[in-house]
């Protein structure tokens, strides 16, 4: 499955991935990762019992 941020979303992402590593090194791409398994998780959920999967998503 793929999925889209909108633009403002994905830099806003951007922008605390960046600023959790400025507090611990490695923790941006720890929550970028809890978000991505999240997303992926929410995404399972809402296409439970459709014929098929959607090939992609837009997020927010």
């Amino acid at each position: 499955m793929t999925y889209f941020f909108h633009p403002e979303a994905e830099a806003e992402f951007g922008e605390a991935v960046r600023y959790y590593d400025e507090c611990r090194e490695g923790l941006g791409l720890e929550s970028a990762e809890e978000v991505q398994a999240a997303s992926i998780a929410s995404f399972g959920i809402l296409t439970l019992g459709q014929g098929c999967r959607p090939r992609h998503v837009d997020v927010l």
